[in-house]
């Protein structure tokens, strides 16, 4: 378990928790410093009709656009580990991808978000993120099978100091090694 030692407190700050509409609207408020290679759409994306295995209508956590990859998002978030998170991210990936040129008319027009035209966008391939504070490993090993799973891990400590630990995918890393490469 991550500890986190202050110098100005001269002590280990401890672990707070926090409900998941908090983690929601703590990444939504602070977006653009998290997730600055993301174009945020909307926190609770409805999605209307035969969404979930078991024919329910879903609301994506945070929905949003990789302008990297021309590819939405589904940003999945949880307080804690669900052993069914990557089934219901599954779920809404799915539902984007066959309901795509509804999302994007709703997203472009409904919310007024500037995205490349309709045709430049892939539309197939829609990227997962996955948040939550421990992951199985067998979610681990799978996601890094995968490029388009993201998975992090999240730690909040008092005096609202967030941690986040990329398993897999860090966009980070994958600048340093591009650098490598072309050096």
């Amino acid at each position: 378990m991550p500890k986190l030692f202050s110098i100005l407190d001269k002590k280990i700050l401890k672990q707070v928790q926090k409900s998941e509409t908090e983690l929601n609207n703590f990444l939504t408020n602070h977006w653009k410093y998290i997730f600055p290679d993301f174009l945020f759409i909307k926190n609770e994306f409805r999605l209307d009709g035969n969404v979930r295995s078991d024919e329910s209508s879903g609301r994506i956590d945070i929905f949003a656009f990789n302008p990297k990859t021309n590819k939405f998002v589904v940003f999945e978030l949880k307080k804690e580990f669900d052993k069914n998170v990557s089934q219901q991210a599954s779920d809404y990936k799915d539902f984007v991808e066959d309901n795509f040129a509804e999302i994007y008319i709703e997203t472009t027009q409904k919310f007024g978000i500037n995205l490349p035209g309709y045709n430049e966008i892939i539309k197939d391939q829609i990227e997962v993120v996955l948040i939550a504070q421990k992951f199985t490993q067998t979610h681990i090993s799978s996601a890094k099978k995968r490029n388009n799973i993201t998975l992090i891990k999240y730690f909040w400590f008092e005096d609202d100091l967030f941690l986040v630990d990329y398993i897999n995918n860090d966009p980070d890393e994958e600048e340093k090694q591009n650098t490598e490469k072309i050096k």
